[in-house]
């Protein structure tokens, strides 16, 4: 095992990476990261304290960074290369995912689920809209208007729905108002 896979390993180990994309409506971006069009996407408030939360000046996780992209590193040794481009960035051929990262330690973790998965509170006020997939089941649909429709926390919340069009282009119509407004017009308290 060489020296650069050790060490990624070792991050493996004690860091988790949260990806984001700037692209709600690629039809490739739904077909590998949202379970075929049948999943959900969260979308954030970038400006959010949680992903500015910087312990120290020179802290490299904690703080959302756009991604690199880049065709080949500056120096082929691990050691000669700054935080930035061993934690955020990708080869080139990954620029249209226009991904956004942040690190956290997962001592920082709120709950551990066997031994690979650790999960993080994002804090309700952070998110500020969800997408349904257009292959979404009912079931899970229903699902999520239980969670975001019963909790007052997520009153600001916008709610969309993707369209897959032939040629392979996504839309997204999103409801009028926010998720308090939507209960507010059909009479349904919070």
């Amino acid at each position: 095992i060489s020296a650069r896979e050790e060490i990624l390993q070792e991050l493996n180990r004690r860091v988790g990476i949260l990806s984001l994309s700037e692209v709600p409506d690629s039809f490739l971006m739904w077909c590998r990261y949202a379970s075929g069009h049948t999943g959900f996407v969260y979308e954030f408030d970038d400006k959010h304290p949680w992903f500015r939360a910087k312990t120290e000046e020179n802290d490299d996780t904690h703080e959302l960074r756009k991604v690199s992209y880049v065709d080949v590193p500056t120096s082929p040794y691990l050691a000669e290369l700054g935080a930035h481009e061993v934690l955020y960035s990708k080869r080139k051929e990954w620029e249209r995912e226009k991904e956004w990262r942040i690190i956290r330690p997962f001592v920082e973790s709120s709950q551990r689920i066997g031994e690979d998965v650790y999960l993080f509170d994002v804090p309700s006020t952070a998110i500020v809209g969800v997408i349904v997939g257009n292959l979404a089941t009912e079931d899970s649909t229903q699902q999520l208007a239980q969670i975001i429709g019963g909790d007052p926390t997520f009153a600001h919340v916008r709610v969309g729905f993707a369209h897959t069009q032939f040629d392979q282009k996504v839309d997204i119509d999103f409801w009028p108002g926010t998720v308090a407004e939507i209960r507010r017009e059909l009479g349904v308290s919070l």
